[in-house]
């Protein structure tokens, strides 16, 4: 086989590759496969966290990039913010009614883990479940 063809057979088997691994969510850095980070949105409004502050489920070394809104829309303003007990999570900061804040992380251990808005405390409260 010449060295053209094998040039050629090989970037088609690398391209190949590539399409497989970004469909299953993979992509490639440096020459080793990296998941993509899963997509979460959560919602802040009438003291819930997507109307019923729900449990979410974590894939352990996925990396999460997670965005916090605050839509409240009453007369006065009431203000969000979002923190996770025992996950390397970055607390967000006060989030006025219209804001938003993006928190990424990775989770590394499997476990349950509290999500939470403290300040509201036992109100806006959910478990993230990493497997």
């Amino acid at each position: 086989m010449s060295a053209r063809r094998k040039r050629l057979l090989l970037g088609t088997a690398g391209t190949v590759f590539g399409v497989v691994l970004a469909v299953f969510g993979w992509t490639v850095i440096q020459g080793e496969p990296v998941l993509s980070p899963v997509e979460v949105e959560m919602i802040a409004r009438g003291v819930r966290f997507n109307g019923t502050n729900p449990a979410l489920r974590l894939e352990r070394g996925r990396p999460v990039r997670l965005t916090v809104r605050n839509e409240e829309d009453g007369g006065k303003p009431i203000f969000h913010d979002f923190d996770v007990t025992g996950l390397e999570v970055e607390a967000t900061s006060a989030l006025a009614p219209g804001e938003s804040a993006v928190v990424e992380f990775t989770p590394r251990r499997a476990g349950t883990y509290t999500y939470h808005c403290p300040l509201h405390p036992g109100l806006m409260n959910g478990k993230i479940v990493v497997e």
